[in-house]
């Protein structure tokens, strides 16, 4: 289970805070992320809310975090239509999607627990109630009738499902869009709940479930409430929404023949050994932003581990723990064994992404998987051939002084020659069965590389021996392109932050390196407002 919460807000400068806070303060073991759209507030709301985040201790809560503005107002209704569809809810039909008002807030740290707890007992597909008043503390959870939902009269009779409402994805996004504006064509403004809830709780039938535990504060003291301002409004929206027809009983999550979608093409082996929470942030934009893709995450034994990360319970990420040193064969030991395990377990994976915790993706999964898909090429890994007496740099002379020898005790010749660069790649499936079949028949080259690593040092052979593997294999296509932007100007590779923003923007790289906490943290918010920006940009193209 995972839950995707949308809060919307316009002029809530007062109670947004104490909104956000009381997401943070979730205590449940399942994934959750949250995005704020700020509705293009007037009165300091948008101070409010970074306000609410820096405020947030915890780094692995406040990254699940996202935040957009909108130049003018649109309406709650249109936000929570983008803001779903940007947090990539359609791909996975089992999220538990829940809509928030800024200016209202949940009740207690258990809100969310309390709810999915509810769905693990009765498997029901919505879930509505535990609304209670500020001030005044009066508690609103009444159950719709037997009769209402075996008759489906849910618009012929009083309103009852009320907040705190959450429901499954596949009725969100089985929602026709013209059910949902007016007689202008223009999303709901007012009353859109009844617009949301009346088909939702029509598909699911007997499969919702009304709380009757206090999950939502609902601010009755906000003068700038709709039922305080819009009261006409919204008896004119009601009356429409309620002559529209009822939709019909859904019988399965999916449609005969579907299958829940994910994501298979590509999977990330990610390299930790230092900064779980780091490797978590990683994790959680991959997540966002790849639909949601496979991940098997191997981290050093002696860090700690990634237990306390929610998405352990995510069947598509995975965590490895391995005994490896950076500089030397045994991170090659450990890369290879997750290469293996990811290799048997995701049978249908045609990519594999080889990145670690301070990397970070720059384009979208979309422009990604057309270049992989269009691609005639087994792999994308910068290498260079290391050859004696050839070299073309400095780097090339370390290099052979690293994995080869001068004396002649080595096993590079004319026709194997020794290939390094970077240690991040990616690998169409077919050259990941060559490394792993090439690495247990011949075991004469690992020996050399562990032996030579033990001759010098900072040996590095994470740079080569993949490298020396593939590029001699003549059935294999190596495109010799770095995946990963850095900036080497320094001599080592630098930290990133926010002054590197323009050269990631014009690099048409896939990922960048080096990110570290905190001082790349201003960059990675810098990339994640410029994808949510593309991604509403394209999700209102398509609406329109």
């Amino acid at each position: 289970m995972r839950f995707s919460l949308v809060v919307t807000t316009g002029n809530a400068q007062h109670w947004i805070g104490r909104c956000i806070q009381s997401i943070a303060e979730q205590q449940t073991k399942w994934p959750w992320q949250c995005l704020v759209i700020d509705d293009a507030s007037n009165d300091g709301t948008e101070a409010a809310i970074q306000l609410a985040l820096t405020s947030i201790q915890d780094p692995e809560i406040r990254n699940r975090f996202h935040t957009l503005r909108n130049p003018e107002n649109r309406g709650a209704l249109a936000n929570l239509v983008d803001g779903f569809r940007w947090l990539g809810t359609a791909k996975r039909a089992m999220d538990v999607l829940i809509p928030i008002d800024g200016d209202d807030w949940l009740f207690s740290s258990s809100s969310l627990e309390t709810v999915a707890q509810t769905y693990e007992r009765t498997n029901c597909w919505l879930t509505y109630g535990g609304l209670i008043t500020s001030p005044g503390g009066n508690l609103y959870s009444r159950p719709v009738s037997e009769s209402v939902i075996a008759a489906s009269l849910h618009r012929q009779s009083p309103w009852t499902t009320s907040h705190l409402r959450s429901f499954r994805s596949h009725l969100w996004h089985a929602i026709c869009d013209e059910d949902l504006r007016d007689q202008n064509g223009d999303y709901y403004k007012v009353t859109w709940d009844m617009a949301i809830m009346f088909p939702m709780v029509e598909m699911a039938a007997e499969r919702i479930q009304c709380i009757d535990q206090a999950l939502y504060v609902y601010n009755v003291g906000n003068p700038q409430s709709d039922h305080v301002e819009k009261r006409p409004e919204q008896q004119e929206a009601e009356n429409q929404i309620r002559q529209k027809p009822a939709y019909l009983r859904r019988i399965q999550a999916c449609p005969s023949g579907e299958q829940e979608p994910v994501q298979n093409t590509l999977g990330f082996i990610v390299l930790s050994d230092s900064n779980p929470s780091q490797t978590i942030r990683l994790a959680q934009s991959l997540t966002t932003f790849y639909r949601d893709p496979l991940i098997h995450c191997i981290y050093h034994s002696a860090s700690a581990p990634l237990a306390a990360r929610s998405a352990d319970h995510d069947r598509r990420f995975r965590q490895t723990e391995e005994s490896f040193d950076r500089g030397t064969f045994s991170l090659i030991d450990a890369l290879i064994h997750g290469l293996q395990e990811s290799l048997e377990e995701w049978t249908n994976t045609e990519w594999f992404a080889v990145i670690n915790d301070e990397s970070h993706p720059l384009i979208s999964i979309n422009n990604l998987l057309n270049t992989l898909q269009e691609s005639h090429y087994d792999g994308f890994l910068h290498t260079e051939a290391i050859i004696p007496g050839e070299h073309q740099s400095q780097w090339q002379a370390t290099c052979w002084q690293r994995y080869g020898n001068d004396q002649g005790e080595h096993p590079f010749h004319a026709h194997f020659i020794c290939y390094a660069g970077s240690p991040w790649m990616l690998l169409r499936r077919r050259a990941v069965e060559t490394l792993l079949q090439f690495h247990q028949d011949q075991p004469w080259l690992a020996e050399h590389y562990r032996w030579q690593g033990a001759q010098v040092t900072n040996a590095a052979p994470e740079e080569s021996y993949i490298h020396t593997v593939l590029c001699n294999q003549r059935h294999l296509q190596i495109q010799h392109k770095p995946i990963c932007w850095e900036d080497w100007t320094t001599g080592w590779p630098r930290i990133l932050d926010k002054q590197d923003w323009e050269q990631l923007c014009t690099s048409q790289s896939w990922f960048a390196q080096r990110f570290q906490d905190p001082a790349s943290s201003g960059l990675i918010d810098k990339i994640h407002d410029h994808w949510m920006l593309e991604g509403l940009r394209c999700a209102q193209s398509a609406v329109q």
